[in-house]
């Protein structure tokens, strides 16, 4: 009786393995279509491949990088004028820099509690996108320095003074 028990029991392990084979199988994609091995050893039609001239760095255009620099260079400029714009305007509210507030019986911190709480917590984000910026535009360059793109393939860098992070001068990257 025990071994009939047993028996049956591998039996139904067995149903159970090949069922859940037959499901697994039935998830699987179906296979992709043989192709011929003649086709395989022809070089891709002319239409495919970048033009004869057109010459490529780090699998980029020159118009590509350029571009792509342009954009860089352009979101720095934006969030330096913007952080700019900024500080003139909390100079029109305290020009002297003096006007703070704060809670009775806390002491008065110029940094943390300004007269106007909200235009330094712009400035502060505003400074963050600068950085970000300017690390973008160094990343920027790293990248094209390692892909070997030439200088005039970069676009002009912006000049707009020293950047609003406090940070010394960036010194142009050198090859």
């Amino acid at each position: 009786m025990q071994q009939a028990c047993r028996a049956l029991r591998r039996a139904a392990g067995l149903v159970v393995a090949g069922l859940a084979v037959a499901a697994s199988a039935a998830d699987d994609p179906p296979a992709a279509a043989p192709v011929p091995l003649d086709r395989l050893l022809k070089l891709p039609d002319a239409s495919l491949a970048p033009a004869a001239g057109e010459e490529r760095h780090g699998g980029h255009t020159r118009a590509d990088w350029e571009g792509r620099f342009r954009s860089a260079a352009a979101e720095l400029v934006a969030a330096r004028k913007a952080l700019a714009d900024s500080r003139k305007k909390l100079e029109e509210i305290a020009p002297d820099k003096g006007w703070s507030m704060s809670a009775p019986g806390m002491p008065v911190s110029a940094q943390e509690t300004p007269l106007d709480f909200k235009l330094r917590q712009e400035m502060r984000r505003q400074r963050e996108e600068v950085e970000r910026a300017e690390r973008r535009l160094d990343e920027l360059t790293v990248e094209a320095n390692l892909a070997g793109v030439p200088e005039e393939w970069r676009g002009a860098m912006p000049s707009e003074g020293a950047p609003a992070s406090g940070a010394a001068p960036r010194a142009p990257a050198s090859d």
